[in-house]
């Protein structure tokens, strides 16, 4: 999926079997076991072919297929007695619960749209009947097995159109997203004109449908991609250096001053690669690239001593709409913290302009300096600092309910790799096209003065 936005989405339409719980397991083991019965195999090339069908079409497509000394009938009613033990320890697919209450909060009109018949689907939901009947999460629940106004069952679009139609008020198609885990059901949701989102079993070659979105689970989906409210969030955490504070000018220039002394200095190219590493790891980038005559530690120990002066004697700032967003969280309630890449040694430095803002407890249940703590063992890009980070707050939020206010590329990849949501503020002057994170940061903006807290269901200023 392209980072360019679509026209809104107003209503959802759900698939059952393999999107929301987990009863393709479920088929693929009694199917597998009544195959074994009379001595054949059933394949995933069969299974592929059988998913998104009607039950009798489905198992009609088995009889013919393995050759089975059964009518349709009769291996229905063995498949249903099999089926009927393996439900019991059916579960609800990752993501589909937590996407559903989101959608529901949020007042968007979803549907369910299966193949299933009525009989089968009270048998697979009973587990659940909270979530399927008793939450009135859904409108309604178009079941084409034995819908009298579903006159073809997937690939056709009637299932879909049929659903669509029962909304009151109607929508249009190209409003109304699909959500799907066969390649029948994406087929089916293209020929009604309705984007859609394929979660596919990750054999099947997703390049043979032109799905709107294609994912690994529910829970990698982004709303606001559709134009869907984003999903509430309960924590921020806030990167420091150029997000927070201007301090990452600071850290350039001292840079740049050590790489004179050698007639070096740092492009741009060397400035996007290196954007919010450690000196740790931007120190082996520049040295190598630059041909300096240092060590590490050298190279370091120079930096540092350079930053500190700047630090001191220049005027360190808020990044523009930084004091007034954590002031209005930490009135509000919101609990943040701060994730930055600096140590112990030079992070003092960075904050003693700003008196008493940045002491622990203040605005910030706490303040994690991922580059010298030993908790961390890898510093961003990778996951650990915001893994760690978010395991400090009591209790500790799952990461989607984090928010992440972030300013560089590794940064970003940090969060993201934690599973986290993220607000992208890039540095102009290192990335003059701020479209190339949209897609993959939750929200790109200019600036936290930009910054809406209600996107993500935080009090609004």
């Amino acid at each position: 999926m392209s980072g360019k936005q679509l026209a809104a989405i107003t209503h959802v339409l759900f698939d059952l079997d393999g999107l929301l719980i987990d009863t393709e397991t479920c088929y693929s083991v009694v199917n597998d076991n009544v195959a074994k019965k009379y001595g054949k195999e059933f394949t995933w090339d069969l299974k592929s072919r059988c998913m998104g069908l009607s039950p009798r079409e489905s198992i009609g497509l088995i009889v013919k297929e393995l050759d089975l000394p059964l009518t349709i009938d009769e291996c229905m009613d063995l498949i249903d007695h099999y089926f009927n033990i393996a439900i019991k320890d059916v579960e609800l697919l990752p993501g589909a619960e937590r996407l559903v209450k989101h959608l529901y909060d949020m007042n968007i009109p979803m549907a369910i749209a299966t193949g299933s018949s009525s009989k089968q689907y009270v048998i697979k939901t009973a587990k659940f009947e909270d979530f399927f009947i008793k939450s009135n999460y859904f409108r309604h629940k178009v079941l084409a097995a034995d819908d009298p106004d579903v006159k073809r069952g997937k690939p056709f679009p009637d299932v879909f159109l049929v659903a669509m139609n029962r909304f009151d008020p109607i929508p249009q198609p190209h409003n109304v997203l699909v959500f799907e885990d066969s390649e029948i059901g994406i087929r089916a949701a293209l020929a009604a004109n309705m984007p859609c989102v394929w979660v596919p079993d990750p054999r099947f070659d997703v390049s043979q449908q032109n799905a709107t979105q294609v994912l690994k689970s529910l829970e990698d989906f982004k709303p606001e991609l559709f134009g869907l409210p984003a999903f509430k969030v309960s924590h921020c955490i806030f990167d420091f250096d150029g997000t927070l504070v201007n301090s990452e000018t600071f850290l350039t220039q001292a840079i740049n001053e050590v790489l004179q002394t050698y007639g070096k200095h740092l492009d741009f190219g060397i400035k996007c690669k290196t954007t919010g590493l450690h000196l740790g790891l931007s120190g082996p980038i520049i040295i190598e690239e630059l041909c300096l005559p240092l060590t590490l530690q050298e190279y370091t120990d120079r930096v540092i001593k350079t930053f500190k002066q700047k630090m001191t004697t220049g005027c360190v700032e808020f990044m523009p709409g930084a004091q007034r967003l954590v002031q209005h969280l930490t009135r509000t309630g919101v609990q943040m913290a701060i994730c930055s890449a600096s140590t112990q040694i030079t992070f003092p430095y960075k904050v003693k302009h700003f008196g008493d803002f940045f002491d622990e407890g203040k605005h910030f249940h706490h303040i994690l300096k991922a580059g010298d703590d030993p908790n961390v063992v890898r510093n961003k890009p990778y996951a650990d600092p915001y893994l760690y980070c978010i395991s400090m707050f009591d209790p500790p939020p799952h990461p989607k309910q984090v928010l992440v206010f972030e300013d560089s590329p590794t940064g970003l990849e940090s969060a993201l790799s934690a599973g986290c949501q993220v607000v992208m503020i890039p540095d102009k002057s290192k990335f003059p096209d701020k479209t190339r994170f949209v897609g993959e940061s939750t929200l790109v903006i200019d600036s936290l003065d930009e910054f809406d807290p209600q996107i993500f269901g935080l009090p609004k200023f």
